[in-house]
């Protein structure tokens, strides 16, 4: 028992001798020097403010500033310094927290510092011209601070010799720049002449890359994008623009090259694709930008891996010599006006690492596709669509087992889907576009099971027979498109276990046979429900009605076509009940907040990749990557009676209602004018009576009305969006009378009505009328809204 006591006295003193080895040790190796301790602590005054949560708090005052959160130290000849500082991202959170300054002086109490990092960290005020004497810097990252001055850029000349990366993104040098040396060019070959990176993104820049900027021969990355667009005090446009210079070529050492969403033009130097070393290459969304494709080097000799030329004007065909780039993993060439042209070569299929492949609306007539795609095992994007592809989807399609998206659609497409269902194909797959093609045979069950499948779009094809019922419902399946094809039979009690959808389109086919509404309710998850102009009998109780439980997905409803199905079985004679359009919830959207936040899931794609295919005036019409997300309501074609419910005036965000070809009866309801965002309304062909109301002129945003063929009576409201329609919004309600018509309100003819406002009845049969709204920034065009609306005469 002794000797177990003593040996653990031992043990005990070891571990108390080591300790105090290691304290000892840390304090000779990471002592902190006073003066640079008491700089950072400066530093760290500068961020607080009584507002703002208190940051660093590993900095304190009698400690080893080595230790500090962000802050490294190495040794020197003349003891401990810190030599690296690196804030990213430690600023201040959230949106209303005053942003804190730098100071203007102390940094340069940091002499010896070679690693500066102050990136995304919210400060405001100027950039403290002593980074201009911290001569030892190596690294220097100022990404989304402040726009410098033209002092303090000309404090960096000549100073930061040793500089060998420099990230400025986001920081606004458009008038500094200029005012410091005549131009950035000049400035950075002046400042920092052996710099190795550098990234200018999105700095709004502007003009030519001057000969000056040759001078950085040592570059390895240049990161130019995103300088096009509007300045934000003046509204001017500005770009980086001009000819790539050709000393590009002579970049022996370039890695990565970066130039897209630019306003560069002419021709691009084909040396460029000769650097041994270059990795990287996008000047994509530069549209003025033209050039071909060389012959690319020997195998072995080549290192890209990225190649983006997409939204340019580069032409010409795919040399066999792509196949020489061994490393290629991403080809995107897509949308360059059309002017690309010829077959894939061969070779393409030797392109074993690639894994994106965009050749997109190029102007490619591909013909059939070759089977021996199917050897490129690595892809997991695949996109041709647009590329005059004919004949079959050849099953070799099959074997891309590692595919996450497929997108086949506006081709020439032809024979069944079925014929790339092999074993353990698709598992991986979350995207399938085979939309506006002329496939043909029944659309296969299989994809509605496969695991990871979150959107599908066979629209526009020639698909028939019945939807066959499935096992293994996907789970992530969100949008399905099966519209505009010739499929039959009742839709399978299947589809109605797809928990996850959010979107089903399957008008305009010949599905009959009966729906019961509480199926469509228990997809709690759906959003948008098309099930227009096929023979379906919706079949609603009192029960799923007015059962909240069961109605959830009400709740998340945006669009809800169901015209020319015939609703039964509902209450009270197949009228319309209020609480139906008091559970619309995401019809409501009145905040600002709100609807900032649907405009950013529009920027970021969210919703930007749907197609359809609409009747513009009897002709049918494509449309490529349209919003998604829009709000309507089409219960045109039905037998519904009674009155209009006033509880529909609350949808705030609803931009069509389409009530047409039913038997309502009543006054058109008043509460109407709250749908602000109404772009579109059809109340025809119905017995609606009384005056139509005065307040409708209040919404400004409506570009199509028909309340044709009613009761209605007395005088048609003057001013705003009603002076702009023709007489066909009006006709058939004898009683009406006011300008558009011919007839007076006191009671005279007024003569045939003008010419800029009389339209033809014919045209509007058949119509759908599309209201496409597009923007863009920075180089990035996108689809703001779509809205459709039928009217048909009876």
């Amino acid at each position: 028992m002794e000797r177990l006591r003593t040996s653990r006295i031992h043990v005990y003193g070891f571990i108390i001798i080591l300790l105090l080895l290691v304290q000892a040790t840390a304090a000779a190796t990471s002592r902190c020097p006073a003066q640079q301790a008491a700089a950072l602590l400066r530093l760290k005054r500068s961020f607080h403010h009584h507002h703002q949560p208190l940051l660093l708090p590993s900095w304190r005052a009698a400690t080893d500033c080595c230790l500090w959160e962000g802050v490294s130290c190495d040794a020197a000849a003349s003891g401990v310094v810190v030599t690296a500082l690196d804030l990213g991202g430690h600023g201040p959170r959230g949106e209303r927290l005053r942003r804190p300054g730098l100071p203007a002086s102390g940094l340069e109490g940091l002499a010896e510092i070679t690693h500066l990092n102050l990136s995304n960290a919210g400060f405001a005020g100027q950039i403290p011209i002593g980074v201009g004497s911290l001569r030892e810097l190596v690294s220097l990252d100022l990404s989304s601070m402040p726009s410098p001055s033209s002092t303090e850029l000309q404090s960096c000349n000549g100073h930061l010799t040793k500089l060998r990366e420099l990230r400025l993104d986001g920081v606004d040098m458009s008038a500094a720049a200029a005012a410091a040396a005549g131009d950035w060019c000049d400035v950075l070959a002046e400042s920092a002449p052996k710099l190795q990176l550098l990234t200018l993104q999105s700095c709004k820049l502007s003009g030519a890359i001057r000969s000056s900027f040759s001078r950085l021969r040592s570059l390895a990355v240049i990161d130019l994008s995103y300088n096009q667009g509007f300045s934000d005090a003046s509204g001017e446009p500005f770009a980086l623009s001009g000819e790539i210079p050709g000393f590009f070529a002579e970049l022996s050492s370039l890695a990565i090259l970066n130039l897209s969403n630019n306003g560069f033009n002419g021709s691009f130097p084909q040396g460029v694709f000769h650097l041994e070393r270059l990795r990287v290459l996008d000047v994509s969304s530069n549209t003025n930008l033209s050039g071909s494709l060389p012959e690319f080097p020997a195998a072995g000799e080549a290192s890209l891996e990225v190649l983006d030329l997409s939204e340019t004007n580069f032409s010409g065909q795919i040399p066999g010599s792509i196949g020489n780039l061994k490393r290629l993993k991403m080809l995107d060439i897509s949308g360059s006006n059309g002017r690309f042209s010829g077959a894939l070569p061969d070779s393409i299929s030797e392109l074993t690492s690639l894994s994106f492949l965009d050749l997109s609306s190029s102007g490619f007539q591909l013909g059939e596709l070759p089977a021996s795609i199917g050897r490129m095992r690595s892809l997991s994007t695949l996109r041709l669509s647009e590329c005059a592809i004919s004949g079959e989807i050849p099953s070799s399609v099959g074997n891309l087992t590692r595919l996450r998206e497929l997108d086949l659609s506006q081709n020439n497409l032809t024979g069944p889907i079925t014929s790339i269902n092999r074993k353990g194909a698709f598992l991986n797959l979350e995207i399938l576009q085979l939309c506006c093609n002329s496939l043909s045979g029944p659309v296969p069950a299989f994809l509605f099971s496969l695991p990871r499948l979150e959107f599908i779009s066979l629209m526009s094809n020639n698909l028939a027979g019945p939807l066959q019922e499935f096992d293994n419902p996907s789970p992530s399946l969100t949008s399905v498109y099966l519209n505009y094809n010739q499929l039959n039979g009742s839709i399978p009690r299947s589809f109605f276990q797809l928990m996850g959808l959010q979107t089903l389109d399957l008008s305009r086919n010949g599905l009959s046979g009966e729906v019961q509404l509480s199926y469509i309710w228990r997809l709690t998850n759906l959003s948008n429900l098309c099930l227009s102009a096929n023979r379906l009998t919706v079949i609603a109780d009192d029960e799923h009605i007015y059962n909240s439980s069961s109605s959830a997905s009400l709740l998340q409803l945006n669009s809800l076509g169901l015209a020319c199905c015939n609703m039964t079985k509902i209450p009270a004679i197949l009228s319309l009940q209020p609480q139906w359009f008091d559970s619309l919830k995401a019809m409501m959207v009145t905040r600002e907040g709100d609807m900032r936040k649907a405009l950013e899931n529009n920027l970021s794609g969210k919703f930007y990749r749907d197609t359809v295919v609409v009747t513009y005036k009897g002709a049918a019409t494509t449309f490529i990557r349209v919003l998604i997300a829009f709000t309507v309501i089409d219960f045109s074609d039905n037998a519904f009676t009674g009155n209009i419910p006033e509880s529909i005036g609350r949808l705030t965000s609803l931009r069509g209602l389409n009530l047409s070809h039913n038997a309502f009866t009543g006054t058109i309801p008043s509460q109407l004018s709250g749908l602000a965002q109404l772009e579109s309304l059809d109340l025809s062909l119905n017995q609606l009576d009384g005056e139509i109301p005065e307040v409708l002129v209040s919404l400004t945003s409506i570009g199509w009305l028909n309340l044709s063929y009613n009761r209605l009576e007395g005088a048609i409201p003057q001013g705003g969006q009603f002076q702009t329609f023709g007489s066909s919004s009006f006709e058939g309600n004898a009683a009406l009378c006011g300008k558009p018509l011919s007839i007076r309100c006191n009671g005279s003819n007024a003569g045939p009505p003008s010419l800029e406002h009389s339209e033809s009845s014919e045209a509007r049969t058949e119509t759908i009328v599309l209201y496409i709204s597009a923007g863009s920034g920075f180089g990035l065009g996108f689809a703001i809204a779509f809205l459709f609306q039928v009217f048909r005469r009876k």
